[in-house]
C-alpha cells in the first residue's frame, strides 16, 4: 500500500512494485481485489513464459544460470490493464 501511496504522490513516474509474497496478496489487490483480482491473477500465471511471476522467472533462471534470457520483461504486468480504477 506504500507503493500506491507514493505512486498518487508521483504521478510523474512508473512505479514498479514486486510481489515476493507466495500468496500474492498485492498482486490480487492491485489486480482488482477479491474475487477479480483473484481470477485475473490465475490468467496471468498461466501464460508464458513458465508463469508470469517472480517465481516463474526465478525458475527459468535456475534452469540456465549462464545464459541470458532476454525475456525478462515479459514477468512484468500493467496492472492498469487488469484494474480501472487505477489512472496508469
Amino acid at each position: 500500500m506504500i507503493a500506491m501511496e507514493y505512486a498518487l504522490n508521483h504521478s510523474d513516474r512508473i512505479i514498479a512494485v514486486v510481489d515476493m509474497c507466495p500468496q500474492a496478496n498485492i498482486s490480487e489487490i492491485f489486480l482488482g481485489g477479491n474475487t477479480t483480482g483473484s481470477r485475473n491473477l490465475n490468467d496471468i500465471l498461466k501464460k508464458g513464459p513458465s508463469r508470469r511471476s517472480i517465481g516463474g522467472y526465478f525458475d527459468n533462471r535456475i534452469a540456465k544460470p549462464h545464459e541470458k534470457l532476454g525475456k525478462e520483461s515479459a514477468y512484468f504486468t500493467k496492472v492498469v490493464d487488469f484494474n480501472e480504477q487505477l489512472t496508469r
